[in-house]
């Protein structure tokens, strides 16, 4: 029970209460999960502010940070853990649905290591906003139940240059079925400890898959039955993430979620002009190990390190070895599933490398990933001019040789939509569900932050609304434009650090 940071050995969590928030203030509530948790906000609204500030333990639980390490930027980090977060309550739903609290920003915990624990406005409400966004826009995520100002000022060094500012502290509460991830396994595994590491699996399997449980199954044969559908998750999830642009940033291993979620919003970022090379998070600019292009890899390297630790528990690598090769199968399916729904093209295995062409279209012409596709979604095909490739671009100059290739892409787009028999009218409303007219771009996000630092929310509210319906064609004109050119360098509306 004594929080101090330590080394925790022999434990998968730690008793832990969260700090007093000063003078706690709510900035918004999600409605719609308070719905669906059952929980009752606006009879009790002092109650559940002292309870998700972190200032009231609720009757009966005991609050705990877990313990995970991880692999980060491609090396073994050792013991990581939740540093700034605090699981507050576990529910139970009446048709059985489990989820997990969280209080992020909400002070230290045994895994703190040199930080304090908090969180700032400036990265708790990109995470509040974005998590919301992404479930929006039918992509699995964790999620976000409340915002709130702690009442304290948080000093933080915002891009580590050695100009530390106090900000506006902030806590966000998230949900989950589970905060599993794979530096869980990989902690216990690089312990040796074996007895652990197989009681954590076991737990997984009986909360989380028990689908795959039968009396017929021995416990290797589960796991790894486990194994094939985290990998099957995880090719879906950053399909899912290719699908709309969206940059994670940092995915270590312990960013992973054993789900199959999004976890952990961090320097992610929205692809603008699409780049296959772009990377939102300024610690990765040297390398760009997790630039947009790359995630599919980056995703089966982290698989391959929790097979390396389940491997401790089951000596048999090689039939994790044997699932893990099915991983760029699965990735290609469901990305090409995609990308044939956001064209309104059917045969997926016949235009795979069309799909391919359009990438090369978009990068070389830099242009607008979700305008350009929103534009394609609403608009007759004829509409596509060199004039409007020039709205949507940006560059300076797209020149001859891209113009020409956009030529021969168009032609070869028109026919293989003329080529195929689908009622014009269903196309499109494929394409409309899978193109969406809104993302949250990164500068948006600050635009967001600056008001709400001066005490302004009409920004936030907006955008509030928006998140909830991405795809509709009823959105203003403000939300749907080009990445303005005074935000491409400029401090949080591109690139972001670790920093919160």
């Amino acid at each position: 029970m004594d929080n101090h940071v330590r080394t925790v050995l022999n434990s998968c969590f730690s008793y832990v209460s969260p700090s007093k928030a000063p003078s706690p203030q709510i900035i918004s509530v999600n409605e719609e999960l308070l719905k669906k948790l059952g929980i009752d906000y606006w009879e009790n609204k002092e109650f559940f502010k002292a309870i998700f500030s972190g200032n009231k333990i609720y009757d009966g639980f005991k609050p705990y940070a877990q313990n995970y390490g991880g692999h980060q930027f491609g090396n073994w980090a050792g013991q990581l853990g939740d540093g700034r977060a605090i699981t507050v309550m576990e529910l139970e739903l009446p048709n059985s649905d489990k989820f997990e609290l969280q209080l992020k920003g909400s002070g230290q915990t045994p895994y703190s290591r040199f930080a304090d624990g908090k969180a700032v406005l400036r990265s708790s409400l990109r995470e509040y906003l974005c998590s919301e966004a992404m479930h929006h826009l039918n992509i699995p995520t964790t999620r976000a139940l409340s915002l709130m100002l702690s009442g304290e000022n948080i000093v933080r060094d915002m891009f580590y240059d050695g100009n530390p500012k106090e900000e506006k502290g902030a806590i966000v509460c998230r949900v989950s079925p589970s905060f599993l991830r794979f530096g869980h396994f990989e902690i216990h595994a690089r312990n040796n400890d074996t007895l652990l590491l197989k009681k954590l699996v076991k737990y997984a399997l009986e909360n989380h898959f028990k689908h795959l449980m039968s009396k017929n199954n021995k416990f290797e044969e589960q796991l790894i039955l486990c194994f094939e559908e985290i990998v099957r998750k995880t090719a879906f999830l950053v399909a899912e993430w290719m699908r709309v642009g969206f940059v994670h940033g940092v995915l270590n291993t312990d960013n992973m979620s054993i789900l199959g979620l999004t976890i952990d919003y961090g320097p992610y970022g929205w692809v603008d002009d699409f780049n296959l090379n772009w990377t939102p998070n300024t610690t990765d600019l040297e390398f760009k190990r997790y630039r947009f292009g790359e995630q599919p890899n980056i995703a089966m390297w982290n698989l391959f390190k929790l097979a390396e630790s389940l491997s401790v528990i089951n000596d048999n690598f090689s039939e994790f070895e044997k699932i893990l090769d099915y991983f760029p199968k699965y990735f290609e399916d469901f990305h090409n599933s995609n990308m044939s729904k956001k064209l309104g093209l059917q045969d997926l295995s016949k235009n795979s490398t069309f799909y391919q062409t359009t990438y090369n279209l978009l990068q070389n012409l830099s242009l607008d990933m979700t305008l350009f596709f929103r534009f394609l979604t609403k608009n007759p095909l004829d509409a596509l001019t060199e004039a409007k490739i020039v709205k949507l671009s940006y560059l300076d100059n797209i020149g001859a040789e891209n113009f020409s290739l956009f030529n021969n892409w168009k032609n070869k787009y028109i026919k293989l939509i003329n080529d195929q028999n689908m009622d014009d009218g269903i196309r499109r409303k494929i394409m409309e569900k899978n193109n969406p007219n809104f993302i949250l771009r990164n500068y948006i996000s600050q635009e967001i932050i600056n008001e709400l630092e001066n005490g302004n929310d009409k920004k936030f509210k907006e955008v509030e609304k928006i998140i909830k319906n991405p795809y509709s064609n009823n959105i203003q004109s403000e939300y749907i434009t080009k990445r303005p050119d005074w935000a491409k360098n400029k401090a949080g509306c591109s690139m972001l650090s670790c920093s919160s």
